[in-house]
């Protein structure tokens, strides 16, 4: 029997890994916070490591913006963040901000955000951390 798709779970292993700076070389990270998000308060809800030296992802950030990415870097094949050196190409990057309806761009029709939408989850995981802090 197949276990069932857990996207929280998904999710929160995802988010640790990211916050834990192994989802990507150190370039990366660089660049986020060179674009203002910090690592430790955003979520990391799609990892792809595409064809080659490559990562496709998307995070929403500490202030409630969805990024989407494709980034090429220098190196190998083996998913070896390491050995990723720099930046190659930056092949997609588009930012925009969570706000009103977000989810009918998603899911046209909904009159509100599906519990296993991962763009909810990962604002839900970021509202629930900063009542703690605060």
């Amino acid at each position: 029997m197949t276990k069932p798709f857990r996207v929280e779970e998904d999710i929160l292993k995802l988010t640790k890994a990211f916050r834990e700076r192994k989802a990507g070389p150190k370039c990366l990270y660089q660049l986020l916070e060179d674009e203002g998000i910090k690592i430790e308060r955003s979520a990391l809800i799609t990892h792809i490591p595409d064809q080659g030296a490559c990562i496709v992802g998307r995070i929403v950030d500490q202030d409630f913006n969805l990024i989407s990415f494709d980034i090429d870097f220098e190196g190998n094949w083996d998913v070896d963040y390491s050995k990723w050196r720099k930046i190659k190409r930056i092949n997609e990057w588009n930012s925009q901000e969570i706000k009103g309806d977000w989810w009918w761009k998603e899911s046209p029709g909904l009159t509100r955000p599906k519990p296993n939408n991962p763009i909810y989850i990962a604002i839900k995981i970021i509202k629930n951390e900063a009542q703690h802090i605060a």
